[in-house]
């Protein structure tokens, strides 16, 4: 297994990737870093640009008096495959990123056939769909075949940084790492929301050969960067 926990870098890892991808940096969350001191830290780390990701139940979760001037911050919408799929395929206002990006999540449990027949549907009608978190799916996990099929079907996958240390578990660690080595990632959070997870993800942050690695492996988070 790749140990990133080597030396600091002369180039951050946000440096090289520009923007953070935070599923629940805006959400409200009792053990959570005050938003001011999480900005602070991602902007210490050479972030330019936070997307805090919400569900269709927390879009007005944000305060906008607590954004930075120092870090650009704008909201993108995560769609739920069990509650939202009949309003993405029949809705006109389907909140994308980038290049047509459909931050999509799944049922855990459900097979993941059902997951590549969503994907299919999503491609239908003209979008790239990335799944989150991809590294906490159990029938990912387990068979590393199913990733492919998804690969194959144009999915595009996202993981949380904090995952390479454990700290979300032995199995997620595990694949967070195949798919990285593997080149699978296409999209990388910190996934820093609570003062432990933060000491937790600093030294990746400031990792020299973290940095080398994501540069080297075209994580397209620099094209989510947006003009203010």
């Amino acid at each position: 297994m790749i140990s990133f926990l080597l030396g600091n870098a002369s180039t951050t890892v946000g440096e090289v990737l520009g923007t953070d991808i935070s599923m629940g940096m805006l959400s409200a969350k009792a053990d959570k870093m005050p938003l001011k001191e999480l900005i602070l830290h991602l902007k210490n780390s050479g972030y330019e640009h936070l997307i805090g990701i919400t569900t269709k139940d927390h879009l007005t979760a944000f305060d906008p008096e607590a954004e930075n001037p120092d870090l650009n911050i704008k909201i993108g919408r995560l769609y739920s495959l069990e509650k939202d799929l009949h309003e993405i395929l029949h809705g006109q206002q389907v909140c994308t990123l980038g290049k047509n990006y459909l931050l999509i999540e799944a049922d855990k449990d459900a097979p993941s056939s059902h997951l590549e027949d969503a994907v299919f549907l999503l491609q239908v009608k003209g979008y790239t769909p990335v799944l989150m978190q991809a590294e906490l799916y159990g029938h990912l996990q387990d068979n590393y075949r199913n990733i492919k099929r998804l690969l194959e079907r144009g999915c595009l996958l996202q993981m949380d940084m904090l995952s390479l240390t454990g700290y979300l578990g032995t199995a997620a660690k595990r694949l967070a790492h195949k798919l990285i080595h593997d080149n699978y990632v296409s999209f990388i959070g910190s996934g820093v929301t609570t003062p432990e997870e933060h000491k937790k993800c600093h030294t990746l942050l400031h990792s020299r050969r973290l940095a080398k690695l994501l540069r080297a492996a075209g994580i397209r988070n620099r094209e989510l960067m947006f003009e203010v």
